[in-house]
């Protein structure tokens, strides 16, 4: 049926916009790791290009606790693990049908 077309293409489009793949890697920052994400925050670019930098700087990340008062602060952080994942799959849309591939 046509609907099953539409969703894959739907999904696709949309993490394409928001420039997100799919992580492969299940990597996270020690004082994360013990961390419940919820994901029902909405990321903040600039937050997120913050915590990029302080990843790639070993400098401070906001604690777990902090992550678990503010939702808009976990997606960001979960952003940035995204837009620094190597083995993130990326998505493309061609023909209403995805294709997924590695980035290597």
């Amino acid at each position: 049926p046509r609907f099953f077309d539409l969703l894959p293409n739907t999904l696709v489009v949309k993490l394409h916009e928001a420039r997100c793949g799919i992580a492969n890697s299940g990597w996270t920052p020690r004082q994360w790791q013990t961390h419940a994400w919820r994901c029902t925050g909405t990321p903040e670019p600039a937050i997120a290009e913050d915590i990029v930098q302080r990843l790639r700087g070993d400098l401070p990340l906001p604690h777990s606790e902090l992550l678990a008062s503010d939702a808009d602060l976990e997606a960001s952080c979960l952003r940035a693990l995204d837009w620094l994942d190597a083995d993130q799959i990326r998505v493309r849309c061609r023909l209403m049908a995805p294709a997924f591939w590695v980035r290597v």
